[in-house]
C-alpha cells in the first residue's frame, strides 16, 4: 500500500486539502488491498471471510464519502456474493458476513436519515426520494446544486448555465480534455528538454503532476495497453480466464465505475482511486496471463526506490515554491462583516472578502441567500429555504 501512494495521481496539496477527494481515494486503494488479498493471493479461508467482510464495510462509508462511489461499491457487493457461492460458505463464515451486512445496513440507514434531516433528501442533491417538510430544500434549488457539479466538472471549473449549448451534447469533450490533460499554462512549454522531463516523470510518479487529470489519463492509458495484451493472450489460451476471473470481474467494475464517471461528473479528482486501481488490477491480469513473467526482487526495491526519489524531488520544488509552508500556527483573522435581510425579514451577516467565514456571529454564511428563513421563531427552531 505504502508504494501505491507514490503512484496515486493527486496533487501535492491535496495533503492539507479538507475535501472529501484523497480520503475516497485512499479508501478506494484500501479496498482494493484487501480484495486482492482475498480474490488473487489466496490466504486461509478464515481470513479471506475477514478480508471480504472489512472490504464491504468499508465500501458502504466510501458511499457516505462521495455518491460516485456507488458503483464500485454496489459492484465490490456482487463480487463478494460471487466469491461466497464459489467457495460454499459454512454457517459460520456465512453468519460472519451476515454480521458485516447487518453493520453495514445499521450504517446506511442513519447515513440517510441524516440527509432527511439535513435537506429533506437521502442523497442530496438528488431529489429521488425527497419527503416534504419544513425544512426540505425545494427542489428547483436541489436540482441547481446538482446542475453546478455536472457543468463545472464538464468545463473545467468554469460554472455553466443548464441550458448552455457547451453542455447540451459533446461538444464539452475536446474543450474538457485539453484542459484537463494538456493545459500549456500547467504541464507543457516551448522548451523540448522540459517536455521530455514531464513524459519521464508521468511514466515514473505520475502522483508528482500537480494537476490531477494528465496524471490519471496516464495511468489510464497504460492500462488499457495491458488489457489488449491480455486479452490477446487470452484468445488463445481459454483456461487463462479460469485462473483470472475475479481479476476479470474486478476489472469490469472498473471500467463500469469510470463510466459512470464520465457520464455523470467527470472531473479527473472524482474517480482518482479507479485510475490506480484500473492500473494494478491490469498489471495482475498480465501477470495472470503470462504466469512465467516475473520481476526480480532487486529491480522492484530500484522502482520502489526510484518512484520515492522523484515523489521527494517534486514535493522538494512544491516546498522552494512556497505551497507547504507554514511560518507558525496563527489564529484565523476575523473578517468584516456585512449585515444583510432576506425576503422573510431575517439578518444574516456576510463575511467579506475572498475566501472568508464567519467563526465568531451567528447566522453567518459564506453567500448571501435572499430566501433564507427561520422554521419557526428563534434562531433554536432551525433554517429553512422559502421559494415564494
Amino acid at each position: 500500500l505504502t508504494c501505491l501512494f507514490f503512484f496515486i495521481p493527486m496533487p501535492y496539496h491535496w495533503l492539507s486539502s479538507p475535501t472529501p477527494d484523497l480520503a475516497s481515494t485512499l479508501i478506494q486503494i484500501v479496498i482494493f488491498r484487501y480484495f486482492i488479498e482475498a480474490v488473487y493471493f489466496k490466504p486461509e479461508k478464515k481470513e479471506r471471510i475477514g478480508y471480504i467482510s472489512f472490504a464491504a464495510i468499508l465500501s458502504a462509508l466510501l458511499i457516505t464519502i462521495k455518491l460516485s462511489n456507488v458503483v464500485y461499491a454496489i459492484g465490490l457487493g456482487i463480487v463478494t456474493i460471487i466469491f461466497g457461492k464459489k467457495y460454499n460458505l459454512d454457517s459460520l463464515e456465512k453468519k460472519q458476513i451476515g454480521r458485516a451486512f447487518i453493520f453495514i445496513g445499521i450504517f446506511l440507514v442513519l447515513w440517510i436519515t441524516r440527509g432527511y434531516i439535513q435537506t429533506g433528501y437521502p442523497f442530496f442533491p438528488s431529489t429521488m426520494g425527497g419527503i416534504n417538510t419544513k425544512w426540505t430544500v425545494p427542489k428547483q434549488l436541489a436540482n441547481y446544486e446538482y446542475n453546478v457539479i455536472y457543468s463545472t466538472s464538464r468545463s473545467y471549473n468554469t460554472i455553466h448555465d443548464i441550458n448552455s449549448p457547451l453542455l447540451q451534447n459533446y461538444n464539452w469533450l475536446p474543450f474538457w480534455f485539453k484542459n484537463n490533460f494538456f493545459n500549456e499554462d500547467i504541464y507543457w512549454s516551448d522548451d523540448y528538454y522540459e517536455n521530455i522531463e514531464i513524459i519521464i516523470t508521468l511514466l515514473l510518479a505520475p502522483s508528482t503532476v500537480y494537476n490531477w487529470g494528465i496524471g490519471s489519463i496516464t495511468l489510464l492509458f497504460i492500462s488499457l495497453i495491458l488489457i489488449i495484451v491480455y486479452f490477446t493472450k487470452l484468445s488463445n489460451d481459454k483456461n487463462i480466464f479460469y485462473r483470472s476471473r475475479f481479476l476479470v470481474y474486478l476489472l469490469l467494475i472498473e471500467i463500469i465505475s469510470l463510466i459512470f464517471w464520465f457520464l455523470s461528473a467527470p472531473s479527473p479528482r472524482f474517480a482518482n482511486g479507479i485510475f490506480i486501481i484500473t492500473f494494478i488490477t491490469s498489471l495482475l491480469l498480465l501477470k495472470t496471463a503470462y504466469s512465467s513473467l516475473s520481476v526480480k526482487r532487486r529491480i522492484k526495491t530500484i522502482l520502489l526506490f526510484l518512484s520515492l526519489f522523484m515523489f521527494i524531488w517534486n514535493f522538494n520544488i512544491g516546498y522552494q515554491n512556497q505551497e507547504f509552508v507554514v511560518s507558525c500556527i496563527t489564529p484565523t483573522p476575523y473578517p468584516p462583516m456585512l449585515e444583510k435581510t432576506t425576503d422573510y425579514g431575517l439578518k444574516v451577516f456576510i463575511p467579506q472578502g475572498k475566501n472568508c467565514q464567519g467563526w465568531s456571529i451567528i447566522p453567518s454564511t459564506p453567500s448571501f441567500n435572499k430566501y433564507l428563513s427561520l422554521i419557526g421563531s428563534t434562531l433554536d427552531s432551525g433554517f429553512c429555504i422559502k421559494l415564494k
